[in-house]
């Protein structure tokens, strides 16, 4: 099935709240590659710390949350024809998810990957549960870490 098409029938069998959230992340995914290239990384890593307004959200609504953001995330993503890289998409899922009372950690990371060298990869975790990029998250070194969260980041052992 054709990209377009397959996007159509997710989005015909999503319920309302994930049809939602598919918009905004369609809304956002380009804003947020304009913001990666043009904003001082200082000014957006302080945009990436700001942390959730309220009490954050409990089980079983968390839960819920995450994943609706995450398959808006994804599904929107797939829709574009030159995919977003990871950053953008963490940077998304973690504005999404934070207007949502749910606070997470982006974590900024490099290796130095066979025929490639040297790569960076970004992604979105909340507590131990991956969000985006997280799958391939354990082949990098943490750099830094920004947490939306009154909850330290997850320490991630570094890779010797």
């Amino acid at each position: 099935m054709g990209r377009v098409l397959r996007f159509v029938h997710d989005v015909r069998r999503a319920n309302t709240r994930r049809r939602i959230l598919l918009l905004e992340a369609l809304v956002c995914l380009p804003v947020a590659r304009l913001v990666i290239r043009h904003i001082p990384f200082q000014r957006l890593a302080k945009w990436l710390s700001r942390q959730v307004v309220g009490p954050e959200l409990d089980e079983p609504a968390r839960t819920d949350v995450l994943q609706d953001v995450r398959w808006s995330v994804h599904r929107a993503a797939c829709l574009f024809a030159l995919p977003p890289k990871c950053f953008p998409r963490a940077v998304v899922a973690q504005f999404m998810l934070r207007r949502r009372r749910v606070g997470t950690c982006l974590y900024y990371g490099t290796a130095i990957m066979p025929g490639k060298g040297l790569t960076a990869h970004v992604w979105l975790k909340d507590g131990n549960r991956g969000i985006t990029g997280h799958r391939v998250a354990e082949s990098y070194h943490v750099l830094a870490r920004y947490s939306s969260s009154r909850q330290m980041c997850e320490s991630i052992p570094t890779i010797t």
